[in-house]
């Protein structure tokens, strides 16, 4: 067999696998596309969330059908970190409260959620969820709205209060205190006189 012959066929084989490694991307993105949109479906069932870019926004946020329960628990994250550090009775107290709530260990929601809690989430990802939280609430009866944003601010309360190593104590850390009044604010929740 000729050189020529050689380099010629090799030349073709390498066009043949580049070709070959192009369709399986394409594919492999399709695929991706098709599961993405399937998962925002699952999302708007799960949140009841009727708005597309809503949906959107959650899942460009790193939420899926299989950590949305976690949009509840970000919160309480955030009143953790409000005072520069998660201590062990936060994080306990927040694993106490995510177990109540069904988040199962070794679920991806329960591994995301110990990442929260060993790296702080980012400011746009407290304040994004935040929205969406509202959103959800909104779309709530009346009656829901106020039972579940007075759920969501008293487990915000219950974390503010286990540093001090008791629930309902008088004592919370001042960066806590104002964190969850940003909270009840960004939630639309006003104090009943």
């Amino acid at each position: 067999m000729s050189e020529r012959n050689i380099f010629s066929e090799r030349e073709h084989w390498l066009e043949e696998e580049y070709f070959r490694k192009q369709d399986q991307l394409l594919i492999e993105q399709i695929h991706q596309r098709r599961a993405k949109e399937d998962d925002r479906q699952r999302l708007a069932e799960i949140t009841g969330l009727k708005d597309e870019d809503a949906i959107t926004a959650l899942q460009d946020l790193g939420y899926t059908s299989d950590t949305i329960e976690l949009l509840h628990m970000l919160p309480m994250v955030e009143v953790a970190w409000a005072s520069g550090a998660v201590t062990d009775k936060h994080r306990k107290a927040i694993l106490k409260i995510a177990r109540m709530r069904g988040i199962q260990a070794n679920s991806a929601s329960a591994e995301k959620l110990l990442r929260w809690l060993d790296e702080k989430p980012s400011d746009e990802l407290f304040e994004a969820s935040l929205h969406a939280i509202r959103m959800i609430l909104e779309s709530l009866s009346p009656e829901e709205q106020e039972y579940q944003r007075e759920d969501l601010l008293t487990r915000c309360n219950q974390i503010a209060h286990s540093l001090f190593g008791r629930f309902w104590g008088h004592e919370v850390v001042q960066e806590e205190e104002h964190m969850i009044a940003h909270i009840a604010e960004e939630l639309g929740w006003t104090r009943k006189a």
